[in-house]
């Protein structure tokens, strides 16, 4: 018996992949979790980060020995079929739980792939288990939220700069505000891009509520990021760090300004404050209609 997840897209989407993986194991008395990364072997956007944190010792990479070759050829050939078949029933107009149809045909072979954001529950008796996909919904692993949040700290060592930022955030209360700006996101078409008015607004607001806070902006555009910004003054903007230390520094903060990225969302997921604020886009998705279930119980949408 064993999970293996097909690892995809940048550190955020990571996290959710393998926090499922995690939640499932648990049901299944912690069997093997094995981590395909062949993804990126061709994906060079973002880099695999995971293996930089506290992963439990059932968590392992996938080697080409560890699934027999017939059973990674059936795995790649669905994932194949499955977005194939995705791209039909989004065209067709499904714009909410385009899923569904999917992972009922599917599920019967273990195979638990989704890409939309609503929470479908899985029997998780029976054999091998294959996830693709992204699972962005706490529900996956609301069951085991504290092993994630441990399993998801970071173990490297802090580098010097890094360890500046974090004596900086700890000295006091810290707003952290998280802006994706990247052309990737912007050029994608999936998301609603927030104007810079969201991300100004939203800082007079938790800096009336935190007059003595400080405030750390973290982007993966920093030079646009200082753009939005322009007018304002003592903002420390996180600079010369890489995805997994911009994350522990994240975490490490009080409240926060998330953009809709995934890697925002955990960075104030992670976050230990039991008062956390947290303000997110009101909008995320270009295609999601109706409901989104990417937001948590704690954000305020702005």
């Amino acid at each position: 018996m064993m999970i293996v997840v097909k690892v995809m897209g940048g550190l955020g989407n990571q996290l959710f992949q393998i926090a499922y993986a995690i939640a499932l194991a648990k049901e299944r008395n912690n069997c093997p979790i094995y981590l395909d990364t062949s993804a990126f072997e061709t994906y060079k956007i973002r880099p695999f980060s995971a293996s930089h944190l506290n992963l439990p010792d059932n968590i392992e990479i996938l080697q080409t020995d560890t699934i027999s070759s017939r059973r990674n050829y059936f795995y790649t050939c669905t994932q194949v079929l499955y977005r194939i078949l995705q791209r039909i029933i989004k065209e067709l107009g499904f714009k909410y739980q385009y899923g569904r149809i999917p992972l009922k045909l599917l599920k019967p072979l273990g195979l638990i792939y989704n890409f939309d954001t609503y929470c479908y529950k899985v029997n998780t008796t029976g054999d091998d288990l294959c996830l693709y996909g992204y699972f962005q919904n706490e529900e996956y692993f609301q069951s085991v939220k504290e092993e994630v949040i441990e399993s998801f700290s970071v173990l490297t060592t802090p580098t010097e700069i890094e360890q500046n930022y974090i004596d900086r955030i700890n000295s006091g209360t810290a707003i952290a505000v998280s802006m994706r700006l990247g052309d990737d996101y912007k050029e994608s078409g999936d998301f609603v891009i927030p104007g810079n008015s969201y991300y100004i607004e939203s800082l007079k607001e938790l800096s009336t509520r935190y007059p003595n806070a400080s405030i750390f902006i973290f982007s993966d555009d920093i030079i646009r990021a200082r753009k939005v910004f322009k007018n304002h003054r003592d903002l420390t903007f996180i600079e010369g760090c890489k995805d997994y230390q911009s994350l522990r520094l994240l975490a490490l903060c009080d409240h926060y300004i998330i953009a809709n990225s995934s890697f925002s969302w955990w960075g104030a997921y992670l976050s230990k404050n039991e008062n956390k604020k947290v303000i997110a886009p009101k909008e995320w998705f270009t295609y999601m209609d109706e409901v989104n279930n990417i937001y948590s119980s704690n954000m305020e949408k702005r």
